[in-house]
């Protein structure tokens, strides 16, 4: 609103010719009113030039808003229908449609795009598996509390039925067997197997290369 003023060229809105009548009423009513009380400042009437120039100026764009010459406003009651009739709703021989001006910068197809950079994805590395090593040649001294000979002989046949023992020995003494064990993997997967073959055993103790068993 209010580009170049005081210029002929192009086409204006209602709303803004309406806000020129107001400023020009305005201004003319202020200029009267100091020219009434100050009767030694009639220099000040040269004021009305520049107010009668922007309303002749902003009458002949409001004129090229409905594709009229510019001297249609000398028409007498011309500025009253100027006040109310809607423009050119496309361009006319005036210039563009001053809605349109005013929604030009509102198209996107006219901003310019600006792209942001992706950073690119960093690079997952694959962890590797860690997977623990079986000790293979372990020895567990496995010592039976409250055993007689005949019981001893059924343990020492019945760990030949689990795989994961190399060989074994034992000595016996009083009621208790001391059974040395070279088997794959730790002492703890070995008291594992234990028990499905061991009826009626309690673990008295359990360690790197050691169990204590009690039969009940």
């Amino acid at each position: 609103m209010f580009k170049n003023p005081f210029s002929s060229n192009g086409r204006i809105r209602r709303s803004e010719y309406w806000v020129t009548i107001l400023l020009y009423t305005i201004g003319a009513g202020v200029i009267n009113i100091v020219l009434e009380e100050n009767n030694d400042m009639d220099i000040l009437g040269l004021a009305y030039i520049p107010l009668l120039w922007l309303l002749i100026a902003q009458g002949a764009k409001r004129c090229h808003d409905v594709n009229n010459s510019g001297w249609m406003q000398l028409i007498p009651f011309y500025g009253l229908w100027m006040l109310f009739q809607e423009g050119d709703n496309a361009s006319n021989n005036y210039g563009k449609n001053p809605k349109e001006l005013n929604s030009d910068f509102e198209n996107t197809s006219e901003r310019p795009v600006y792209s942001i950079p992706k950073s690119a994805p960093e690079e997952v590395k694959p962890r590797a598996i860690v997977i623990p090593k079986i000790p293979q040649n372990q020895t567990t001294v496995l010592e039976v509390a409250n055993v007689n000979y005949s019981l001893i002989q059924d343990i020492m046949k019945s760990l030949r039925t689990i795989q994961l023992i190399h060989n074994h020995s034992y000595e016996f003494s009083g009621t208790t067997a001391t059974i040395t064990i070279r088997h794959s993997d730790t002492s703890q997967t070995l008291l594992d197997h234990l028990f499905p073959i061991m009826n009626n055993i309690e673990v008295r103790g359990v360690g790197d290369g050691f169990i204590t068993l009690k039969m009940k």
